[in-house]
């Protein structure tokens, strides 16, 4: 009858010994690199869409930290938190910085509504010229169709194309400095 043998492998013994069942922190870093790299470059395009109306901006950046702390674990929950409230200030920026300016400028929030369907579709067929001169050449008409003075009715214009220029660049710095920070986290 045949000796028995014992089941224990040199990797049962000594716990220095290669293991080829364990995937090793390397090869983990390598297999995830490619997705902080897709984290960052979702980062550095929520910064673009902040000047691009329609992409939304706030939602493309945090969709970057999340990934980033899927991939790696870092930031913490309070950064996690912190940067996610800041993309949704963004968002809101977005949506609201408009129609805001019209109201400020004494526009009605009907006109602000036209004026920002109008403008997206100029945009949609002219760029982003199209969608400044829709809001502004909107609400221009249409407070002045209502009775509005002509001066009035520019300084309504005026209001709802410096809202909609300023959402933009309110976008790029809460955008931009959730990039940086994701950057110094990174590093």
């Amino acid at each position: 009858m045949p000796r028995a043998t014992s089941s224990t492998s040199a990797t049962d013994t000594d716990p220095n010994a290669p293991n080829e069942t364990a995937i090793s922190l390397e090869t983990l870093n390598t297999v995830m690199d490619p997705l902080v790299a897709v984290a960052f470059v979702l980062l550095g395009f929520g910064v673009v869409a902040s000047v691009v109306p329609i992409l939304p901006a706030g939602a493309v950046s945090m969709a970057g930290v999340l990934l980033y702390w899927w991939v790696t674990g870092r930031p913490g929950p309070i950064a996690v938190a912190i940067l996610l409230m800041t993309g949704i200030v963004a968002l809101a920026v977005d949506w609201v910085a408009g129609l805001v300016g019209a109201n400020v400028g004494g526009a009605s929030l009907r006109t602000g509504i036209v004026a920002t369907a109008v403008g997206l579709l100029l945009f949609v067929l002219t760029g982003p010229v199209g969608l400044v001169a829709g809001i502004g050449g909107t609400v221009f008409a249409i407070e002045l169709s209502r009775g509005a003075s002509r001066e009035a009715s520019l300084r309504a214009a005026g209001f709802a194309v410096i809202g909609v220029l300023g959402s933009a660049l309110m976008q790029a710095v809460l955008t931009g400095a959730i990039l940086v920070s994701m950057a110094l986290i990174y590093l």
